[in-house]
């Protein structure tokens, strides 16, 4: 399964998001496929307390997976808009149960207000928003297209189905990716209900709609749609919906709150009181784009997300660390602390000054392209050039430009990731190796400005990523070696496939043409509790290579097992192979 790779950046996209509207948000790590199937996302308030609720990201979610994810997490925030948060109390206000077949009409009209403030402002969350309800749409088709002709007209689920076709052909106008699916949804609908619902849009219902600037707006629009579209008697839907709320608010829950699933022919949904063969039935709560929640839990629900395919394999499969979960240390902000070691005595003991610099240049020397420009104003003067300066001052500069010059190119439009193992297993030779390598590669790539970053990663209840470098800033090679050789005392687990994810975001984001990570390990993935981290590992690096986003490179150090996890790599026995093994990555993937 093809691993998604920016999995991070789309956790921070939405938590920036959630940070700029003042709202907290909750990500849920399910590991029961069967729980994690039924979560469906919501957003609650609790004071000033805003707060959106997610199931975690799972990489090896499909993109359309990801959609669904990311317009739930658009629609949900949309509700905490200033311009439509009275919504929630217009529930309170009118004593209705937004588990209520009444409350649910209600709350898909006001699905479409939120989705519609701001419309333009933000383009990213509206082109999302679109693709999801486009999604929704398809998995009510799907699921229930053949028997949507037999709803009655009058019954609960006539009613919700004719709204859903209502508010699908009025979003037509502004989500694109609905475009035909009014249409779909109509023709499949028993014909009094398609009736209804053209005439509502023909007399102008749509144009109500959009003028609603309230909930009090909302509330007596539905009240009219009811009464005058679908032809059901207002009071009773309105008097079930209230007792709903009294039983909520005494304890008892409400239908919705304890998942029971009652045949669209029983009294409560208004078909009589004989109930009907459930298989044969649809039930009204599964004709909507968005599920919601009774109070009691939250105010609102956004799309139900069916993850009943995602690959769940149990203790195989990792369990992602949320993004805020990670314990990132950015040495170059003073967060890590510079306590000596061993290893800075061993270190110390190589001569990271070697001539590899020399030897970069050399290779630069003869990698480079030499091309001769003629018709510059400074350089050596050029034969075929001398006649311009005969022509006197009528062809002003042009009559300057006698020389020619040697202009020197080469491609070093490359940004480079050093993705080191911090963990217990490198302890050693292995890690004064892997400290000494990446000083070398710093000393040798900055010399020609390249911009590089330096990661070490180990693992304990979560990552662990030491940012010793980044891109933008250089550093000595004494401060690296200080910075690199203290964070050498807190080695625990490695989750390999975790940190790369985390590296290949951050190298994925830089301007330049070509992209290369270098991973120095000893290519062994080890980590408890969380899962299978060694086929994740392999994961990660296949979708890597099968991108081709990034070059990835690994050096195993005192062991071969790198050559398990990456197509393109090189294995150090000794130390004095790390120059040989830094020049041949230098001269092999950075200067071409």
């Amino acid at each position: 399964m093809a691993i998604n790779l920016n999995h991070y950046a789309l956790e921070r996209e939405l938590r920036s998001f959630a940070e700029r509207n003042d709202v907290e948000l909750v990500l849920h790590h399910i590991d029961d496929p069967k729980e994690a199937a039924s979560f469906v996302p919501y957003a609650s308030k609790q004071g000033n307390t805003k707060q959106v609720h997610l199931l975690a990201p799972d990489p090896n979610w499909t993109d359309e997976e990801i959609t669904r994810w990311r317009a739930g997490f658009y629609h949900e925030i949309g509700h905490f808009h200033p311009k439509v948060i009275d919504d929630y109390a217009i529930a309170q206000e009118k004593k209705f149960n937004t588990d209520s077949m009444f409350g649910m009409g209600y709350n898909c009209l006001s699905d479409y207000r939120q989705e519609k403030v701001d419309l333009g402002v933000y383009c990213g969350r509206d082109a999302v928003l679109s693709k999801g309800n486009a999604l929704a749409v398809g998995d009510i088709m799907d699921k229930h297209g053949e028997k949507l002709k037999d709803i009655e007209p009058t019954s609960d689920a006539g009613v919700m189905f004719g709204l859903l076709g209502f508010t699908v052909k009025a979003r037509e106008n502004w989500q694109r990716d609905l475009t035909g699916s009014g249409d779909q949804l109509i023709d499949n609908m028993h014909p009094v209900t398609a009736e209804r619902v053209q005439k509502a849009i023909d007399t102008g219902y749509v144009d109500k709609l959009n003028a609603c600037d309230s909930a009090k707006d909302l509330y007596a629009l539905w009240e009219d749609m009811l009464a005058n579209v679908f032809m059901v008697d207002v009071d009773e839907k309105k008097q079930e919906a209230a007792e709903q709320m009294q039983k909520s608010e005494a304890g008892g829950g409400s239908e919705g709150d304890k998942g029971e699933e009652k045949a669209e022919g029983c009294s409560e949904h208004g078909d009589g009181d004989k109930p009907r063969d459930k298989k044969a039935e649809i039930d009204w709560r599964e004709l909507q784009l968005h599920e919601h929640d009774t109070p009691a839990q939250a105010i609102y629900n956004p799309l139900k997300i069916n993850y009943a395919d995602s690959d769940f394999t149990g203790g195989n499969k990792w369990q992602v660390a949320k993004y805020k979960d990670l314990d990132i240390i950015n040495w170059e902000k003073g967060e890590g602390n510079k306590v000596a070691n061993y290893y800075n005595g061993y270190v110390s003991r190589h001569n990271i000054h070697t001539g590899l610099s020399n030897k970069v240049r050399k290779l630069l020397q003869v990698k480079t392209q030499t091309l001769k420009v003629n018709g510059m104003k400074k350089g050596k003067l050029a034969p075929k050039s001398i006649y311009r300066a005969a022509m006197g001052n009528e062809v002003g500069a042009y009559g300057e430009k006698v020389f020619s010059k040697k202009i020197q190119k080469y491609d070093l439009d490359v940004a480079i990731s050093i993705v080191s193992d911090f963990s217990g297993s490198m302890g050693g030779d292995k890690m004064t190796h892997t400290i000494v390598c990446a000083l070398m590669l710093n000393e040798a790539i900055s010399k020609l400005g390249v911009p590089i970053e330096i990661i070490g990663f180990t693992h304990r209840s979560t990552s662990i990523l030491n940012i010793f470098k980044t891109f933008k800033k250089p550093v000595q090679t004494e401060e690296l070696k200080a910075r690199m050789c203290a964070a050498a005392n807190n080695m625990g687990n490695n989750a390999d496939g975790e940190a790369l994810l985390f590296a290949y975001n951050r190298l994925v984001q830089q301007p330049n043409k070509r992209k290369l990570m270098i991973v120095l390990s000893d290519g062994q993935p080890a980590c408890r509790g969380r899962g299978n981290i060694v086929k994740f590992t392999k994961d990660v690096v296949e979708q890597i290579q099968k991108d081709k986003q990034v070059e990835i490179y690994g050096i195993g150090l005192e062991d071969d097992t790198v050559k398990r996890f990456y197509k393109h790599y090189r294995v150090i026995k000794h130390s004095n192979e790390l120059e040989e093994a830094v020049l041949g990555v230098i001269k092999n993937n950075i200067i071409k």
